[in-house]
């Protein structure tokens, strides 16, 4: 059932906007997908689904398929509310806040081949694009460290492009104890270093780790590695976007373990 809404200060429209902020959806533990494709994959995924502003003219295009998730609070809104709510400039028209899932790092292991460790990575279009990057070469559990950003800011789960939706996602709390626990799960630990080597043997398990955009893997998280990964470069260019380098570590690992 949908409630039409025609004012920008609905409490239920301040509710949507306030979500854009880490401190509110940290509080209620929810994130925002904007858009057709990012809310039907929550959806397909098993996701729930706590609220949903859609335009009317969304809504008119696509009310059947709409009309299949009747458990949220569903709200019609002329589209210039849904334009001032967003924070993009051309809105698809749909914007539906989500449950956060709630991911075990134990229980996530057991289902676990390959694996990736986030070590301060700050940018949020950095880590939506690794997150995408591990689903397609099949590390299904992305482990984040205390210092990275968040990974369910709209920027994040954005660039993702569905695949935060797929992918078991954990925040350490502590970040040293969870990788000696990875290694005694049978992992091999694999970190990016500009001092290491690119010839890697088959293995049974994986974990890479990918350090920050500014200065890398942090020493004490280095000093859990079993093998340093150089990604060879053969022109000019002194370093790879954080993302691409978890991209070719994430291609070349994946097809060593599967």
């Amino acid at each position: 059932m949908y409630t039409r809404i025609e004012s920008a200060k609905n409490d239920n429209i301040k509710y949507i906007k306030k979500l854009y902020m880490k401190k509110y959806r940290d509080e209620q533990g929810l994130f925002l997908a904007e858009g057709k494709k990012l809310y039907f994959e929550a959806i397909k995924s098993g996701f729930i689904i706590d609220t949903v502003i859609i335009s009317d003219i969304f809504y008119d295009a696509e009310k059947d398929g709409l009309l299949k998730n009747n458990d949220a609070r569903s709200y019609i809104v002329p589209s210039v509310i849904l334009e001032n709510v967003s924070e993009q400039k051309s809105p698809e028209g749909i914007i539906a806040a989500v449950r956060k899932p709630e991911a075990k790092l134990n229980r996530a292991l057991e289902s676990t081949k390959v694996a990736v460790l986030l070590d301060e990575i700050k940018d949020p279009g950095n880590l939506g694009t690794i997150l995408r990057s591990a689903d397609a070469f099949g590390a299904n559990l992305v482990i984040l460290s205390q210092d990275c950003t968040d990974v369910w800011s709209p920027k994040a789960v954005r660039a993702s492009m569905g695949s935060c939706f797929h992918v078991q996602i954990v925040k350490s709390e502590n970040i040293i104890k969870d990788i000696e626990n990875i290694k005694g799960a049978g992992f091999t630990v694999i970190a990016g270093d500009l001092n290491g080597k690119d010839d890697i043997v088959k293995m049974d398990k994986a974990l890479i780790i990918i350090g920050s955009e500014s200065h890398g893997v942090s020493k004490e998280v280095l000093s859990k590695a079993d093998i340093f990964y150089k990604i060879p470069m053969r022109g000019n260019a002194e370093s790879l976007n954080a993302s691409v380098a978890a991209s070719i570590m994430l291609y070349d690992i994946a097809n060593k373990t599967y």
